[in-house]
């Protein structure tokens, strides 16, 4: 009798040290997730402000809107490969374009980039929107859709976040500007 309540107890035990194990495990998983994804999304910002794509983005908020007057610049879209020295700003489409399918297949956090991301996003998406309707005119009608994807959650982000994403329990500091 004595060793039946030896061998239960060792099976509890046993049972305990395997429980106690697997959350050790899934705790120690998560925060490899967690670090994961800082690492991604801290290089994607690195990589965001590097001097090549801010170029690129600086043309697309300065040159793009008269240069898509000309009808040379609009027909050369119809390109395939669309020739990224005429048109730098294919490269901020394949940057978001990148991002948006990163994002939609969890790659990324979408919560934590679109906080930081999501007015850029919205305002390139307005600025190159005509760019990607005249490339989907003679291409699939789905073309560049992940950066559609990316634009379309931030829009919802910024309806759902009218006011930000500070936290409730937090008071807010006045910042005091002596100029005004």
């Amino acid at each position: 009798m004595r060793l039946e309540y030896v061998n239960t107890a060792a099976a509890l035990i046993t049972v305990i040290i395997v429980a106690i194990t697997a959350i050790a495990a899934l705790v120690q998983l998560r925060h490899l997730r967690a670090s994961n994804e800082l690492n991604a999304l801290l290089k994607l910002l690195e990589l965001e402000q590097s001097p090549f794509l801010e170029e690129r983005f600086h043309f697309v908020r300065t040159q793009l809107e008269n240069k898509m007057k000309d009808p040379d610049f609009r027909a050369s879209l119809d390109a395939q490969p669309v020739d990224r020295t005429i048109h730098p700003e294919r490269h901020v489409i394949a940057w978001y374009e990148n991002i948006g399918s990163w994002m939609k297949h969890g790659l990324i956090d979408e919560e934590a980039y679109l906080e930081i991301a999501s007015t850029y996003i919205n305002q390139f998406w307005q600025l190159l929107e005509p760019t990607v309707a005249i490339m989907r005119r003679t291409r699939t009608p789905w073309l560049l859709e992940d950066f559609e994807y990316l634009a379309a959650r931030a829009k919802r982000w910024l309806a759902e976040h009218p006011r930000g994403n500070y936290p409730r329990n937090t008071e807010h500091l006045q910042a005091s500007d002596p100029w005004q």
